[in-house]
């Protein structure tokens, strides 16, 4: 994986988690890819949350990627969501072009994790 962008990812029986740590754009894209492929990508069948708390910056084609990833994480047959704290350089990007349209956009973990997995938040 490229040094400037990093994935955590968790699973429990409700929810599998994607933190994503550094800078989302034309040189890391391929980085996120590669880690929801191995990682996330045909493994089980929970929903997904891609949490960009630790993101500080996404260009158009991070934001481009990050729909990528959920239309494939959708054609699994589970639910995509993302997290994006509203001051956050990321959440700016995927308001303006318009990424709640195709997925949920929440402010923070717990409301995300708590939709998706049809608990009260």
């Amino acid at each position: 994986m490229n040094d400037d962008l990093h994935l955590d990812v968790a699973a429990d029986d409700a929810v599998t988690t994607v933190a994503v740590h550094g800078e989302l754009d034309l040189a890391t894209v391929g980085s996120l890819m590669a880690g929801i492929e191995s990682d996330v990508l045909g493994r089980a069948a929970t929903p997904v949350v891609l949490d960009l708390a630790g993101c500080g910056f996404i260009d158009s084609t991070g934001a481009r990627t990050i729909v990528q990833v959920g239309r494939r994480v959708e054609a699994e047959g589970r639910r995509f969501s993302i997290v994006s704290p509203p001051e956050s350089g990321a959440r700016f990007t995927l308001d303006l072009l318009g990424v709640a349209d195709s997925f949920p956009v929440h402010d923070a973990l717990g409301p995300a994790v708590a939709d998706l997995s049809g608990r009260a938040g």
